[in-house]
């Protein structure tokens, strides 16, 4: 790489989050990001995602909810540490999105959209096969501002955890 160019990528990931739902919620979403190529580990980056998951029927009282949450994630990496075609970089994480619960299976059918903030730190393990290519894994933890909870009278059947965790696998391509 010369030192102090510019790459940019764009992809595809499969994720699963746990935290804002009673169970896991599987999904994909897509990034791009920047970063600054250079000898040794300063090296930042960004990356900026959209993701949508959802997940139906779990038990809620007397009747059955469905959660999806679609939210847009930025995170930024200070450094990155290499070995040969594998790049791992630590990064502060912060995302903002959409809850949605639906409950189903009672008298008063019902939605409710709720904002999801959350902030937390992210590790990016990367592979690059080709000057072109990627193939990426990520895990997120991230604390959410608010821990709404969800009920079908008169139960409590879950509130957002913590701590939200995010994971996942995707590929993308590399440019210039």
């Amino acid at each position: 790489p010369t030192s102090g160019s510019v790459r940019f990528a764009t992809g595809v990931t499969a994720l699963g989050t746990v935290g804002p739902a009673p169970g896991a919620l599987p999904g994909a979403g897509v990034y791009v990001s920047v970063e600054r190529e250079a000898e040794g580990a300063l090296r930042p980056a960004a990356r900026l995602g959209v993701s949508h998951a959802r997940r139906g029927g779990f038990p809620a009282g007397s009747g059955r909810a469905d959660f999806a949450l679609t939210e847009l994630t930025l995170e930024l990496c200070p450094v990155a540490l290499s070995m040969a075609i594998v790049r791992v970089r630590p990064c502060a994480a912060a995302s903002g999105g959409i809850l949605t619960a639906r409950a189903s299976g009672v008298l008063e059918s019902r939605s409710a959209d709720r904002p999801l903030w959350a902030f937390g730190a992210s590790g990016l393990v990367s592979v690059e096969p080709a000057r072109w290519l990627e193939i990426v894994a990520l895990v997120r933890g991230a604390a959410p501002l608010a821990r709404d909870r969800y009920q079908i009278e008169p139960v409590v059947f879950h509130r957002v955890a913590g701590v939200a965790v995010t994971a996942g696998a995707g590929a993308g391509v590399r440019f210039p």
